[in-house]
């Protein structure tokens, strides 16, 4: 049971959820009219800015000793490397404004910052579940693509299966023994309002 959670919480890592959101951006929304190329080639970066670099940061940190775990289970050691993949994801949204990326794609990924700022800030007192934020944000996202007719496929299963993900991940963080409920309430909470208030503001935006 513990080695299939550990497995379920590495494949919803925070850092790999921008990935798989704008991997499901690029296939089923309107900008799935772009070419293979581009789609691959977004998809890419977004994984090269919001992965690779953060995922690098750790591991040097991890090597220089500044944090005891490459898994960042140590709460007051989740600052500098939150705060990073925090400005990471700004530097994806200037990626996608820099590519013309419609406003509500930029937004998304403020939003994804303002989420990890706000987990950075708490876990200097509590620690506030990334996964949770992560997973429920991309839910949150899911949902207001089809809300606001952003899709051209049925995304109805994309969302139950997103919710279903955020679920499972979270079980397996308690599984673990990582967090407590309140600590995954907090983060699936914090998930939701930041990239319904980036979704929101991204939407107004536009018109």
């Amino acid at each position: 049971m513990e080695k299939t959670a550990r497995i379920i919480s590495a494949i919803f890592n925070p850092l790999l959820i921008p990935t798989y959101t704008v991997a499901i951006v690029m296939f089923a929304t309107i900008l799935c009219i772009v070419t293979p190329g581009t789609k691959f080639g977004v998809i890419g970066m977004t994984f090269l800015i919001t992965a690779f670099i953060p995922a690098l940061a750790i591991f040097v940190l991890y090597k220089l000793k500044i944090v005891s775990d490459s898994g960042l289970n140590e709460r007051k050691e989740r600052l500098i490397p939150y705060l990073i993949s925090a400005a990471c994801y700004v530097g994806a949204a200037f990626y996608f404004s820099s590519i013309h990326a419609p406003m509500w794609l930029i937004m998304f990924m403020v939003g994804a910052a303002v989420a990890t700022v706000i987990c950075s800030v708490v876990s200097l007192w509590w620690k506030i579940s990334a996964h949770a934020t992560s997973v429920s944000g991309m839910a949150t996202f899911i949902f207001y693509l089809i809300y606001y007719q952003l899709n051209v496929f049925d995304l109805n299963w994309v969302l139950y299966a997103a919710i279903f993900a955020a679920g499972l991940t979270e079980t397996t963080r308690l599984i673990l023994s990582r967090h407590t409920e309140g600590q995954l309430l907090a983060g699936t909470v914090n998930g939701v309002v930041c990239i319904s208030l980036a979704m929101t503001v991204g939407m107004h935006l536009v018109h």
